[in-house]
């Protein structure tokens, strides 16, 4: 029950964040989500997606807890979510951008066409990294209202 409540705590996070995203990015469309005729994301688009990482990282905590009936688990899949973070971070602040052939920007480009060529910067990398987690033990310790006991660390 503990692998799957985190399998699953982290399946129900990712899925949650992909269909938030697409969600936003057709309602708000490419000037919402892109600085005018670049590639970098406008600082608005970036905050919208900690916002929606967030409460998917919180929706991601309490399914894991739930089905690892232990609090334990909520632990786990932080600090996994932690690792794969930093991962990300770094790829994306040491990592080279890709560059559109023509180095302009098409307007008939959509964004799912344009997301190779989109480089986060750094300080959203670095925040996501703990924001993650932190809303996973919100999600798992808070909402339900309990911190692991020792005796679930064994």
């Amino acid at each position: 029950r503990k692998i799957a409540g985190v399998v699953i705590g982290y399946l129900a996070m990712a899925m949650l964040v992909i269909v938030s995203m697409i969600a936003a990015q057709w309602l708000l469309g490419r000037d919402f989500v892109l600085e005018k005729n670049s590639l970098v994301p406008s600082t608005k688009w970036c905050w919208l997606q900690l916002a929606l990482g967030s409460i998917s990282a919180t929706v991601g905590g309490i399914v894991a807890v739930k089905i690892g009936r232990q609090h334990l688990v909520v632990l786990w899949l932080a600090g996994l979510c932690f690792v794969f973070g930093l991962i990300n971070a770094a790829a994306i602040i040491f990592g080279p951008a890709l560059l559109l052939p023509a180095g302009q920007v098409p307007a008939d480009m959509t964004l799912a066409e344009l997301s190779p060529y989109i480089k986060q910067p750094a300080w959203f990398a670095v925040i996501l990294a703990f924001l993650g987690p932190v809303g996973i033990l919100i999600g798992g310790l808070v909402i339900t209202g309990r911190i692991p006991s020792r005796r679930e660390h064994s």
